[in-house]
């Protein structure tokens, strides 16, 4: 299994499982994003701080198994997690 560059970690992939187990509040941060919302804009709607936006970025890309910001979003999308109808 592939482990983290950032903190050494063991990440899963999407191959491990379909959908990663995204916690509610890393669900409120990714639908905020693909809202076209800025990290600070997320911080300053959800009250929290930059670290705790940076673990939570950081958390989600661990669990998807991608490595950019960007790259979140268009799995995002791809996948449909939030509800929304997977993109082909």
């Amino acid at each position: 299994m592939p482990t983290c560059p950032r903190c050494g970690q063991r990440v899963t992939t999407l191959k491990d499982q379909q959908h990663p187990q995204l916690s509610p509040r890393e669900r409120e941060i990714l639908a905020l994003l693909l809202a076209g919302y800025t990290n600070s804009e997320v911080m300053a709607a959800l009250c929290i701080t930059q670290n705790n936006m940076n673990s939570n970025i950081h958390h989600m890309l661990r669990k998807t198994g991608v490595h950019r910001r960007a790259d979140l979003l268009d799995w995002a999308r791809r996948e449909g997690v939030l509800g929304a109808p997977p993109i082909p």
